[in-house]
């Protein structure tokens, strides 16, 4: 289980002036420490705007507690990866996590925030 986190650093850059109305979101896991029942996870969350438009980056450090550390440290001593099903939980930690704190960053830099928002139809009753 996730317990908290931290921001390490954030970055922002805009290449070109008018807009770019897409951009491709990308979650790596650096690092991972673990002692006892205690796992720390180093990321960096990457928001890229276009072909040359611009970049949006948060890394930090997430926390957690894990009753079962095994099968997460024997993943990541020898393929330098998480579980799947670990690793879909956090990604969808630092997702929620990035794409708020990146919010900011996008709004400094005018460009589109890194959410993706559902589309409302209204249906006629």
């Amino acid at each position: 289980m996730i317990t908290g986190g931290r921001i390490l650093k954030v970055s922002g850059e805009r290449k070109e002036e008018g807009g770019s109305n897409s951009f491709d979101v990308s979650i790596k896991v650096d690092n991972v420490e673990i002692e006892d029942k205690k796992i720390r996870i180093y990321y960096k969350y990457i928001v890229k705007y276009g072909e040359e438009f611009g970049t949006l980056g948060v890394e930090g450090v997430l926390y957690g507690e894990e009753e079962k550390m095994e099968p997460i440290k024997k993943e990541w001593e020898a393929n330098k990866k998480l579980p799947k099903d670990y690793m879909e939980h956090v990604a969808n930690v630092i997702n929620h996590s990035g794409s708020a704190k990146s919010t900011v960053i996008a709004t400094v830099l005018n460009t589109l925030p890194p959410i993706m928002l559902p589309r409302i139809r209204y249906k006629e009753e």
